[in-house]
């Protein structure tokens, strides 16, 4: 629709593709060119999809290779249960703000190792 309020029929001047019989064309036949130039459009989208995907899958950092990091220790140990452990980085587990809460501290939960005896 343009400023006026007049319907534009889609053409060459409008910079759209279309096929120059287009009013010589039955509505089944208009139909099937713009089903078919509608699936050619989702096959390419599909495809250049599909090649990101694998580039993102081969390296997930986005372009960046992600530098290797050492193992961490495990720092504190839960009494009550000494299979559960934390190393101190990111949030804390339940059962250390647990025992945090019940009055004991960081050094109480720490790991003891043979130098610090």
């Amino acid at each position: 629709m343009n400023v006026s309020g007049e319907i534009q029929r889609p053409g060459p001047g409008n910079g759209e593709d279309l096929n120059p019989h287009f009013e010589q064309m039955s509505l089944e036949d208009i139909r099937e060119n713009i089903q078919l130039a509608l699936t050619n459009k989702i096959g390419l989208e599909k495809l250049r999809l599909e090649k990101r995907l694998a580039q993102l899958a081969r390296n997930p950092a986005g372009g960046k290779a992600r530098r290797p990091y050492p193992q961490v220790l495990p720092k504190y140990q839960n009494p009550a249960n000494p299979g559960q452990t934390w190393s101190g980085r990111g949030r804390q587990p339940a059962w250390m703000v647990a025992q945090l809460k019940s009055g004991k501290k960081l050094d109480d939960l720490a790991i003891k190792t043979i130098g610090s005896l």
